[in-house]
């Protein structure tokens, strides 16, 4: 026979809410703007330094084969390096799961020094194709290889300024900061210390 004279007492366990996202402030969105408007400028450079490895990459390419192969299979394969490891670090920065971005590192941790390589040695050979001294063939190989790494360092500065969260929007972030006014008191007292013996312009 049931018992029916048990009696449940109310549970002292306190649930725990749900961190709300606090509303950005004037200050904070000014700067994520900013932060935005590097990466557009970041992003409009590395584009420029895109074209004109690809246009050395195509040239390398001709070069190389004496003209045998026509003139879009030469921009097919500039494309196919340059825009390559480009998209891969970029395909590595916006996915959007932990899991994902870690499975691309495992393939573009090979895959985008490679075609790099190739790349910087395409570019190298047509800096360095009209060289008439050491110096000449120097300096041609030095900007031949730092050109598409600059390009992937650019684009990757780009990518992080554009696609990066602001902690205080979610509630992951709230977890780990205790408020944005807090946030906003620090940054403020910090920068008028080091702004004390500067004039108004440069620290208004």
């Amino acid at each position: 026979m049931a018992n029916t004279n048990v009696v449940r007492l109310p549970s002292t366990q306190k649930t725990r809410k749900a961190a709300k996202a606090k509303p950005l402030s004037a200050r904070m969105t000014r700067r994520i703007r900013m932060q935005h408007g590097a990466a557009v400028l970041l992003g409009v450079v590395a584009a420029a330094m895109t074209t004109v490895s690809l246009s050395h990459i195509a040239g390398g390419v001709t070069h190389i084969t004496h003209a045998a192969v026509p003139e879009w299979q030469a921009w097919g394969v500039a494309v196919g390096l340059d825009v390559n490891y480009v998209a891969m670090e970029m395909a590595g920065v916006v996915a959007a799961m932990q899991h994902v971005r870690d499975r691309l590192h495992r393939l573009t941790r090979i895959g985008i020094p490679a075609v790099m390589g190739f790349s910087m040695s395409l570019n190298a050979l047509e800096f360095a194709a009209g060289a008439t001294n050491a110096y000449e063939l120097a300096a041609g190989i030095a900007m031949g290889v730092i050109l598409p790494a600059l390009v992937f360092l650019t684009f990757r500065v780009a990518a992080t300024l554009a696609t990066y969260e602001n902690p205080f929007h979610t509630s992951q972030g709230a977890n780990h900061v205790e408020s944005q006014d807090q946030y906003d008191q620090e940054t403020t007292g910090a920068r008028h210390d080091r702004c004390r013996d500067q004039s108004i312009l440069e620290c208004g």
